[in-house]
């Protein structure tokens, strides 16, 4: 990696290369992405998103490239669901804990 983290999520695609999300670096809350190429054995930095600034999270990737960074903390907020397709912007999906209350209520 280009820089030290830990309690970051980790993910593989099906070409091969590795991404690391968010996470906690040195200074503190990490709010990048690095993706890891084993062809050319090298770590590329993505743009900063607030939606992957946070760590002890999970990440996944569905069959069409979209990743989803869901739970982990950032210290006081809730966790919530991020997305990107790609290498594209990343996207806020929905507060996890309203999605819940939301599910909750709509059960009774």
């Amino acid at each position: 990696m280009t820089k030290a983290r830990s309690l970051f999520a980790a993910l593989s695609g099906k070409d091969g290369r590795v991404c690391a999300v968010g996470g906690l670096g040195t200074a503190g809350l990490d709010d990048t992405t690095e993706t890891y190429d084993p062809v050319t054995n090298t770590w590329t930095q993505e743009p900063a998103s607030a939606s992957v600034r946070r760590y002890g999270h999970g990440a996944a990737q569905d069959a069409t490239g979209r990743v989803f960074v869901v739970g982990g903390t950032t210290d006081g907020d809730a966790a919530s669901v991020a997305s990107r397709k790609r290498r594209l912007k990343w996207n806020r999906l929905m507060c996890a804990a309203r999605a819940i209350d939301s599910t909750v209520s709509g059960s009774a």
